[in-house]
């Protein structure tokens, strides 16, 4: 039984290696596996052999579980550096895995190469700061396409007129008895109308402004300066410091007829600048009272809504042909908006150019308020004014002409009774400066006929 147990001994010795690393092994887990087999079934045989060690034969067991503990390790040493066997299916995988790992980095080299040459030779990348926020925006640099677009259609004026409306942003001081003081932002838009940075937009959008920000369609933002406004016709002219801008071609608004298409070109809600609508002139010569204001307008179909205000009225050759300045904000009217004629705005913007005002308009050298009902006179009880109201009709409050004193009714001029403010400013803007006009008042209940010569409003 010795012999035999050697016997089995020595076959395991010249076969250990060799027959453990072959035979199916691909892992470490398959090596263990296989040893504990090997180890298990020479237990069983030495368990059959049913007798009791000697002190020699214990001996030789621990030689012989030396030389097992020696096998293993260098049989972890031939796993590890003999090449593995791989199946075909393993084989496949790998290339398979190889080839998407080279197609990702081929596919990252050409994103990072494109977004060079983008950069560098098609457009610039500029930033933005906007308070603790830095904005990357990218420049872009456009090929012209007119000649792509069909003409007279949308795409085409859009194409041709985006470079030329901005997006304006505001800031201004206001006080509030239960906050104090405060910084209140505004929005609008503008029609660029030279290239070196004279820009339009209403009145009403720059009006108290303590600082007037202007972005241009390629996203790039400068400090703009007021260079004159008009309440009367809230048109406003402000000037960025930059040259080479894509200034717009103004239309005559004269040649406008009802139901001509016109596209609106603006910033809404102050965060949507470049946005495109499209409409139809629905009415000309429409009369409204905005800000206290008497204005012609065009009506428009198109989409309008806060911060469109200052922004381009279009026809289809891609001219300006008005100024958005407003829409009907009254809850489920949509489609009603309105904008100051072009030519209009032109003869305004190059007043203010030249003279930083409109010349030429003639005034009465006065101001007055407007009583329409005996109930309004309580408004006024710590006023200056208040002793002298007892009717209805227009007071004078405070006058430049010598003419005229606080507490005077204003009752006609030149035979034409005044009984509200928009009489008499209507009937002046029919006067040039310079002309005389007999002016009816009642002054301590006393009738008198004054003849007054108008001046240029300041």
């Amino acid at each position: 039984m010795q012999d035999n147990s050697k016997n089995n001994i020595d076959l395991e010795e010249e076969n250990s290696t060799d027959n453990i690393v072959a035979d199916g092994i691909d892992s470490v887990d398959d090596l263990n596996d296989k040893i504990v087999e090997s180890a298990n079934d020479r237990k069983i045989d030495e368990w059959a052999m049913c007798y009791e060690n000697s002190p020699e034969e214990d001996e030789q067991e621990r030689k012989l579980e030396e030389e097992y503990k020696q096998q293993r390790k260098e049989a972890f040493k031939t796993l590890f550096k003999a090449p593995k066997y791989k199946s075909k299916k393993t084989q496949k995988n790998t290339f398979i895995l190889k080839i998407a790992i080279l197609a990702m980095l081929l596919s990252l080299a050409f994103g990072v190469c494109g977004a060079y040459l983008y950069t560098h030779f098609i457009g610039g990348a500029i930033t933005v700061q906007r308070g603790d926020v830095t904005i990357n925006v990218v420049e872009k640099n456009d090929p012209p396409v007119l000649e792509n677009l069909d003409p007279n259609s949308i795409p085409f004026v859009v194409a041709k007129t985006e470079n030329s409306v901005v997006a304006i942003t505001t800031n201004t001081i206001s006080k509030n008895p239960m906050m104090g003081q405060y910084i209140q932002e505004g929005a609008g838009s503008g029609v660029i109308i030279s290239e070196d940075g004279y820009i339009i937009t209403n009145t009403h959008v720059i009006s108290e402004a303590t600082s007037i920000i202007v972005r241009l369609h390629n996203g790039q933002e400068y400090t703009a300066s007021i260079v004159g406004s008009d309440i009367t016709t809230d048109i406003a002219v402000i000037k960025i410091e930059v040259k080479g801008l894509s200034p717009i071609i103004f239309g005559d608004s004269k040649n406008i007829v009802v139901g001509q298409t016109v596209v609106a070109i603006g910033n809404p809600l102050g965060e949507l600048g470049g946005t495109v609508t499209s409409g139809i002139i629905s009415a000309k010569d429409r009369e409204l009272t905005i800000n206290k204001q008497n204005m012609n307008l065009l009506q428009i179909s198109a989409a309008v809504n806060p911060g469109n205000s200052g922004g381009g009225l279009f026809n289809l050759d891609g001219e300006l042909v008005g100024i958005v300045n407003a829409k009907n904000s009254d809850v489920g009217i949509e489609g009603l908006g309105f904008a100051i004629p072009a030519n209009d705005a032109q003869d305004v913007a190059k007043q203010l150019i030249e003279n930083g005002k409109v010349t030429g308009r003639p005034q009465l050298g006065i101001s007055v308020v407007e009583i329409s009902n005996t109930a309004e006179i309580y408004n006024y009880v710590s006023d200056p004014i208040y002793p002298y109201l007892d009717t209805t009709g227009l007071y004078v409050i405070d006058a430049t002409t010598p003419h005229l004193f606080l507490g005077d009714k204003i009752i006609a001029i030149d035979g034409q009774s005044m009984d509200t403010y928009d009489d008499l400013k209507d009937y002046i803007n029919t006067k040039k400066v310079g002309d005389t006009v007999s002016v009816t008042i009642s002054r301590s209940k006393q009738i008198q006929t004054l003849t007054i010569e108008l001046t240029e409003k300041p």
